[in-house]
């Protein structure tokens, strides 16, 4: 479906392009109209999670004024997504100084903070968002997202229990169980193993089950082991 989308809008941009180069295009297409159809293959690449091929459509989207907002905020995921949270930043911070009191810009530009080392900048700031919306439970699920994300698993876990408590019958409660495990994870890392014969040491790899190197090994543990219960049996003999 998302690929029949994709093809359709390319052949559109592809017939306007090729009509004029002017404002208003043969037949009353306007540039604003091309913007639209660069939006929606952007928006497609986007649902089809090809985030780098998206980011040149956006890109042309944001050219005209009327798509310009929307179409940068896309660029911005775009960035975030393809790991270059740096950009992502620096496109939501713009876009929040134009539009101060947008939350969904405020919780972009806040992951874009902390996703580019700047936690200590981004928690304060989203603290203030949620105090703002107390009973907004989101809020409070994305600020715990952030502490986990900036390592503070504690205060991660205090902020689930208090809205545990505060949104019992809330539709997200099972995403603040799934952060809950996170946090926890993240905190207890499993215990070290014990190293034994048969682990590799550094530098070595662990021999694969079946090769012959396998049952090499195997075959050494044996007679080790063997060895082992003859020396047992001989000391309790004596």
């Amino acid at each position: 479906m998302y690929a029949k989308r994709v093809a359709m809008a390319l052949l559109a941009v592809a017939f306007m392009c090729t009509v004029s180069s002017c404002a208003v295009l043969r037949g009353g297409i306007t540039r604003q109209t091309i913007a639209s159809e660069y939006y929606a293959i952007a928006e497609a690449y986007s649902d089809l999670e090809k985030y780098d091929r998206a980011i040149p459509y956006y890109e042309e989207a944001a050219k005209v004024k009327n798509y310009r907002n929307a179409a940068r905020y896309g660029l911005g995921r775009m960035y975030g997504l393809t790991g270059d949270w740096e950009k992502a930043r620096d496109i939501f911070e713009s876009l929040l100084k134009k539009d101060p009191k947008n939350e969904m810009l405020e919780t972009a530009y806040s992951f874009s903070l902390v996703s580019s080392g700047k936690a200590d900048e981004a928690l304060p700031l989203y603290r203030a968002v949620m105090e703002l919306h107390p009973d907004d439970p989101v809020l409070a699920r994305n600020f715990a997202e952030l502490q986990i994300l900036a390592g503070e698993y504690d205060a991660a876990l205090e902020t689930i229990v208090a809205a545990r408590e505060k949104f019992a019958d809330s539709d997200v409660m099972k995403e603040f169980d799934d952060l809950e495990a996170q946090a926890t994870a993240a905190k207890e890392p499993p215990p070290e193993q014990i190293p034994t014969d048969s682990m590799p040491k550094e530098g070595q790899t662990k021999p694969v089950a079946g090769t012959e190197k396998f049952k090499a090994v195997k075959a050494k543990e044996e007679k080790a082991k063997a060895e082992k219960a003859a020396r047992t049996d001989e000391s309790v003999k004596n």
